[in-house]
């Protein structure tokens, strides 16, 4: 196309110009855009790496070496033209450094192996013990329900002890009905007949006996006088030997 004037020339310069600069700009956001986007997946993915390791057993963990991915840096913009335009400032993006982790040797596996058999058998032991404690418990239980049964039957035995002994106290001290005692009847004699010093006695059989001062006579004792006037015959234990009266 020609141009008639120079300032139609000077103003299509300027708008080739300004299409130039602004192409370049978007193609810098572009770009940095890009590259947050790829340092934000890149935190994610270590982030669900750090959690399924948390979370995997150690005996069943398979250690895989992380290989640190290369971040493309966007190519530099042309510098402008004509009028220096000023780059938006972009948000410097978050570095996050991935350590690789290395391969175990054999020996560091033994020992995992050992420990993680370790932790196996003590898992076991301890459900023994539990077990054994459990089967404790249940006995100590039942002999204690047993102590408490023997108890029971042991307080039984001493109430009817106690009442029997009671009962047995009352009986020794009910008073005892005392017995009469018969008296048989005293050896009884009469004078029959009498003269000075001598006088005779019959008892209640019809025995006769000759009686003088000093004679001894059944349940009477010694005679001590015979008093011919006054009928009677006294003895030592007071008795007096009378004639019988009709």
């Amino acid at each position: 196309e020609s141009f008639s004037t120079y300032e139609d020339v000077d103003s299509a310069a300027t708008s080739s110009t300004s299409g130039i600069e602004t192409d370049e700009v978007d193609e810098n956001v572009e770009n940095v855009y890009y590259a947050i986007l790829i340092g934000l997946i890149l935190f994610f993915l270590y982030i669900v790496y750090k959690i399924y390791g948390y979370l995997i057993p150690v005996e069943q963990k398979e250690i895989v070496a992380v290989q640190k991915p290369q971040i493309t840096a966007p190519a530099p913009a042309p510098a402008p033209i004509v009028k220096p335009v000023a780059a938006p400032v972009a948000p410097k993006p978050v570095v996050q450094t991935i350590v690789q982790s290395k391969g175990l040797s054999e020996e560091e596996k033994q020992k995992i192996s050992q420990i993680a058999s370790s932790v196996r058998d003590n898992n076991t032991k301890l459900s023994d013990l539990l077990k054994d404690n459990d089967y404790m418990v249940r006995e100590s239980n039942k002999l204690k329900k047993e102590i408490e049964i023997l108890n029971n039957k042991v307080g039984l035995l001493t109430n009817k002890l106690d009442t029997f002994m009671e009962n047995q106290v009352k009986k020794q001290q009910k008073p005892v009905a005392k017995k009469k005692q018969v008296v048989a009847p005293l050896y009884e004699v009469h004078i029959r007949a009498m003269t000075d010093g001598r006088a005779w006695v019959v008892d209640r059989k019809g025995h006769t006996k000759t009686l003088v001062a000093g004679s001894s006579v059944k349940d009477y004792g010694k005679v001590e006088k015979i008093m011919v006037n006054q009928g009677v015959v006294t003895t030592t234990s007071g008795r007096v030997i009378t004639f019988k009266k009709d």
